[in-house]
């Protein structure tokens, strides 16, 4: 990976989405690494490389143990510079209602230019909230 293309970090756990967004991504400019839980991505933050400079994250990971929600909280233990991209299909009133610093939604269903807008406006803005 180059040191000038931003790094994200993509957990989704449909994988026809996981294609589309890494597929976007990376045409974008961006290196994304995709995983499928938010287990494999915290072990993934908690080492010391690579530095992601995003994480996009969908919030109900299905019969995973620990949702989007969770993973944003403990990424942002480890790493509170990283903005976190939200995706739901549904939840905007909860998002609104929390207030998540350093962050945007995309709701479900999306084109994959609104997620990579949505990433390259957190990065470009110093991760002001959209």
């Amino acid at each position: 990976m180059q040191a000038d293309v931003p790094a994200v970090l993509l957990v989704e756990d449909e994988f026809f989405i996981q294609c589309v967004a890494e597929d976007s991504l990376s045409d974008s400019g961006l290196s994304p690494t995709v995983v499928a839980s938010a287990e494999e991505a915290l072990a993934l933050l908690e080492e010391a490389e690579p530095q992601y400079r995003a994480l996009i994250t969908d919030i109900d990971l299905g019969r995973l143990r620990m949702d989007g929600w969770q993973l944003a909280q403990c990424c942002r233990q480890i790493h509170p510079e990283i903005p976190v991209v939200y995706v739901t299909g549904g939840g905007a009133a909860t998002w609104r209602l929390m207030g998540v610093p350093k962050s945007v939604l995309v709701t479900k269903p999306f084109a994959p230019a609104q997620l990579v807008d949505a990433v390259w406006r957190l990065l470009n803005a110093g991760a002001a909230p959209a």
